[in-house]
């Protein structure tokens, strides 16, 4: 079964954990959403289903070594940059 994007954002939110996904069909719609609706988002990084596992990770390095913790906050990043 399934979780539905809804739920995994607002699990993330409570636990301040920034998510990862390379759904870019619903994810990134629910995210922007809860963004209009000014609900908690501690930020979302979508990846490019086009990455290797190793593009992926330096990306995901360089974003991480790049941002301050309040960038992360209400944010959705794509990668690659």
């Amino acid at each position: 079964m399934e979780t539905p994007d809804p739920r995994i954002l607002d699990w993330a939110a409570d636990e301040r954990y920034v998510v990862l996904t390379n759904d870019k069909s619903t994810m990134i719609g629910f995210a922007y959403q809860r963004l209009a609706d000014e609900i908690p988002m501690a930020g979302l990084v979508a990846l490019s289903r086009k990455l290797s596992i190793g593009a992926a990770i330096e990306e995901l390095l360089l974003l991480v070594e790049g941002l301050r913790e309040d960038e992360w906050d209400r944010h959705v990043y794509f990668l690659p940059l």
